[in-house]
C-alpha cells in the first residue's frame, strides 16, 4: 500500500517565549477501497439498496464485521443514517395515481389502505377501526406533512 502525506494547513503557535510552526498533516491512500471507513461505507451503501432493514440494523450488522481496532476510523453513525436514506428510492404513485404495493401494506404483510380513489386515501387496519368503535372517546393528533405531493394529510387519529 503506498502512502502519500499531504501538507493541509499550517498555523503558527507562541510557547513558552518561542514561536513554533504547527503543520496539519492529513494521509490520503491510493488505494482507497483499503481505508477500512470506506469499505465500511461502500458495504453499508450496498446493503441498503437491496433490503428494507431499519438504518440501525445495517449499521449495527456491518459494523459487527469489522474489527474493534478500526472503530477510530469508522464516522459516527449519523452521517451514516443520512447516507443509507439517500442510498433508497422513493416510492411513488404510478400513472392511475395509485399507491405501489409496497406501501399498501404493513411490515406483517397486512392490508394497510381502508379505502382509496382519486382524491381520497384512508390508512388504518380493520384492528384498529374495531378499537375505536369500542372506545366513546378519541384523541386526535395536529396533522402534519408526510405524504407525497399530489396528496394532502388532513386528519390523524
Amino acid at each position: 500500500m503506498k502512502i502519500i502525506y499531504q501538507l493541509s494547513s499550517m498555523s503558527y503557535q507562541f510557547i513558552h517565549g518561542r514561536t513554533s510552526l504547527i503543520a496539519n498533516i492529513t494521509l490520503s491512500c491510493s488505494t482507497p477501497d483499503s481505508i477500512p471507513a470506506i469499505q465500511l461505507k461502500n458495504e453499508i451503501k450496498a446493503h441498503a439498496a437491496i433490503t428494507d432493514e431499519s438504518t440501525s440494523t445495517i449499521i449495527h450488522s456491518t459494523l459487527r464485521t469489522y474489527p474493534l481496532s478500526d472503530a477510530g476510523q469508522h464516522p459516527k453513525n449519523e452521517p451514516l443514517m443520512l447516507m443509507i436514506q439517500r442510498q433508497r428510492t422513493t416510492e411513488t404513485v404510478d400513472a392511475d395515481g395509485r399507491l405501489p404495493d409496497k406501501l399498501r401494506k404493513t411490515y406483517r404483510d397486512k392490508g394497510f389502505i381502508l379505502h382509496e380513489d382519486k382524491k381520497l386515501i384512508i390508512f388504518t387496519k380493520k384492528t384498529n377501526l374495531s378499537i375505536l368503535k369500542q372506545n366513546k372517546h378519541w384523541f386526535a393528533d395536529r396533522t402534519f406533512k408526510v405524504c407525497l405531493d399530489d396528496y394532502y394529510q388532513l386528519f390523524t387519529l
